[in-house]
């Protein structure tokens, strides 16, 4: 029971608010005051009805007759343009119409275990399970949809002119008229607009307050304004909680996103009186499950043949947005093709390399042309593969890649993506996890995630889970495309080498220890080859949300693998270099010897000064041991460090043979002198 001392202001039902006087600056008293005698007057009304549950009765009108007549008025239309439909793809509303509570919805779609059942209410819709399970079902709600026939959703707000719409925009206005809801919920923004459009100014916002102050409630009221009809809550399509991604940001982003979700809905069950102490928590709490999965391959198949029946059916009625359709085709994929262009630019010219580690310049030539006509390779692939699927119309050709939340089409699982599009992801080495490829949604979104590094920011990948699968991939592929044909900066070109072609490193970030994306594409220390190159994220994480790290490093899993940081001068003076000086020259200090200094500068590329310590070979060998080299490098780098100390003595007797001439010098001119003291003392 709600402490009446809490909440002592009665607004309707059982419906129960703080004192409003608190909360004064918050909303315009005068308006409040009308909106509250229209609600007063309303209240009255239905109790002095005799029972607070008593339908609103409408003479001579039944559903079944209206739905018969609006089923006819439909298909007419369709034949009308030479194109026959079936009537069992008309779903009447679920529910009784005396209910209190009203839930309006878009459209039904084929995604049920049995489409030519003609039941709304079907728990096989992943839209009406999340319904049922947030506690609305036909036993006490009056479910009805805005288009009554079984399609695409964005297909039929895409293609549907006001001449198709008004017979289900006739029958809903009928179905809203005799419904006996006090409370109707709006789910989405198709519905919204839908309403609005409807309405007009017949919508009356009414602000809450309190813990319901963000519950949007509207009043709808008679064409005079004098009267009170129903109470009108616009809410999210339940959809949203399911792809937004919210169970991955953990319990505090679903309390966020959930709460105004579940208060509106706690809030029109308590205006419709089904009791003072209902208060749902569903959408903050749970993690609403990918319900859609549960349709077996055969059913999902049977889903997309009908989809592709009632396009090919749109295609035909509306020849004009079929022609407009196809114009946005070429577009979509002249775009596509200036994007790949733009990622195959000219291959930037080779630098003259001197290495300390002489690599033939001709296998170097080998490697970069390998490299480039593999990136060719790649572009040209996708490029065949994305015109293919836009001819099909197996992808979407809006312009925004995020979808609605109002949206309520159900391929976002990943058996709902174009097997060309999973071949291809599939088949790049640069898009595994430590060698791992894609095979679900879940990796799909960590690619993602990998890739948009530079946008960590939670609010900008919380509508993940909105992209529709596809778009999803191609978002994935764009920006993998991008990153590998970057040229980069000058200095990792003149800096690095190639790998050899086909070479792939798999990594891991150095903050959170999980794997990152493989570098299909690596690049390696110029006077070290074997020594591969790492990627740095300034000021940012790997890109994984749950990710703590800032400045990480995406280093090899293969702990063999040697690798280096790219050195650039804006480096040097950064304090992590400042610190890695540091530590060297605490190495340096510990007996390491001389050799090591020179090695060091070729990893760090650090002058470091002269250390004065006995050489030792042995760790020397422990270093390199602790850097990956195999033993070949480790001689290789024994032999550069002797050869070193060679020149090091022949500097050292120079020197010495230069202080005898100096010091045989400085005796002959202390003889003279001493001489010239005797010769005058003589005088």
């Amino acid at each position: 029971m709600a402490n009446p001392l809490a909440h002592p202001f009665y607004l309707f039902g059982d419906l129960w608010l703080e004192d409003p006087r608190k909360y004064v600056g918050k909303f315009d008293a005068s308006n409040m005051n009308t909106n509250m005698a229209l609600i007063r007057s309303f209240d009255q009304s239905r109790k002095s009805a005799g029972s607070f549950t008593a339908p609103l009765e409408q003479a001579r009108w039944t559903l079944e007759s209206a739905f018969a007549t609006f089923s006819e008025s439909e298909i007419a239309l369709w034949n009308k343009r030479g194109v026959e439909m079936s009537t069992r793809d008309l779903i009447p509303p679920s529910g009784s119409m005396e209910s209190l509570v009203a839930c309006h919805l878009l459209n039904p779609t084929y995604y049920v275990a049995n489409p030519k059942a003609r039941l709304l209410d079907d728990l096989t819709s992943p839209t009406m399970r999340l319904l049922n399970e947030c506690g609305f079902s036909s036993n006490d709600t009056f479910f009805f949809d805005q288009i009554c026939r079984r399609g695409r959703s964005e297909k039929i707000v895409e293609f549907y002119t006001d001449e198709f719409y008004q017979p289900h925009r006739d029958f809903v206005r009928e179905l809203r008229q005799n419904m006996a809801a006090v409370v109707e919920i709006c789910y989405g923004e198709d519905v919204w607009t839908e309403m609005k459009r409807e309405l007009g100014s017949r919508l009356i916002r009414f602000s809450l307050w309190g813990m319901f102050e963000s519950v949007r409630l509207y009043l709808e009221v008679d064409e005079d304004h004098q009267s009170l009809r129903r109470f009108i809550l616009y809410v999210r399509h339940p959809q949203f909680f399911v792809r937004s991604g919210l169970q991955k940001l953990g319990p505090q982003a679903r309390k966020d996103f959930g709460l105004s979700q579940d208060l509106a809905l706690t809030a029109a069950r308590r205006l419709a009186g089904y009791g003072q102490d209902f208060t749902l928590h569903y959408f903050q709490t749970c993690s609403p499950c990918r319900v859609g999965n549960q349709l077996t391959s055969e059913q999902r198949e049977q889903c997309k043949e009908n989809d592709r029946k009632f396009l090919d059916a749109l295609n035909r009625v509306f020849p004009e947005r079929y022609q407009e359709k196809q114009r946005r085709k070429g577009e979509k994929i002249q775009e596509m093709t200036g994007i790949l262009h733009s990622f195959a630019g000219p291959i930037q010219p080779m630098s003259k390399l001197k290495l300390q580690r002489e690599v033939p310049q001709d296998q170097l030539k080998i490697f970069e042309e390998g490299r480039a006509q593999m990136l060719a390779n790649t572009i040209l692939s996708f490029q065949k593969v994305y015109q293919d699927l836009v001819d099909k119309e197996l992808l979407p050709l809006s312009g925004d890649l995020q979808a609605s939340p109002s949206t309520t089409s159900e391929e976002y699982i990943w058996d709902d993506l174009p097997h060309q599009l999973i071949e291809w992801m599939q088949a790049r080495g640069g898009l595994r996890l430590n060698g791992e490829s894609i095979v679900n949604r879940d990796t799909l979104e960590t690619a993602f995630q990998l890739l948009s590094w530079r946008k960590r920011d939670r609010e900008v990948l919380l509508p993940l889970g909105t992209y529709s699968v596809a778009s999803l991939a191609i978002t994935v592929i764009l920006q993998y495309l991008k990153d590998i044909s970057s040229p980069g900066s000058k200095t990792r070109r003149n800096g690095t080498v190639p790998g050899s072609p086909g070479k792939v490193i798999q990594r891991k970030c150095s903050a959170c220890k999980k794997p990152t994306l493989d570098d299909n594409f690596p690049r390696f220390q110029k006077d070290m080859p074997d020594i591969y190159v790492i990627t740095e994220h300034e000021r940012a994480s790997c890109g994984r949300i749950d990710c703590p790290g800032r400045n990480v490093s995406l280093i090899p899993i293969n702990p063999r693998q040697g690798y280096t940081r790219l050195r650039t001068r804006a480096f040097k003076q950064s304090p992590q270099a400042k610190n890695d000086k540091a530590s060297i020259n605490v190495l340096l200090r510990s007996g390491a010897g001389p050799e090591i200094s020179h090695f060091v500068s070729i990893l760090y590329d650090f002058d470091l000064p002269n250390q004065k310590s006995a050489t030792c070979c042995s760790n020397l060998c422990t270093f390199a041991s602790l850097v990956g080299l195999n033993p070949t490098q480790k001689q290789e780098l024994i032999r550069k460090k002797q050869q070193q100390q060679q020149q090091q003595q022949q500097q050292q007797q120079q020197q010495q043979q230069q202080q005898q001439q100096q010091q045989q010098q400085q005796q002959q001119q202390q003889q003279q002198q001493q001489q010239h003291r005797t010769a005058g003392t003589r005088m």
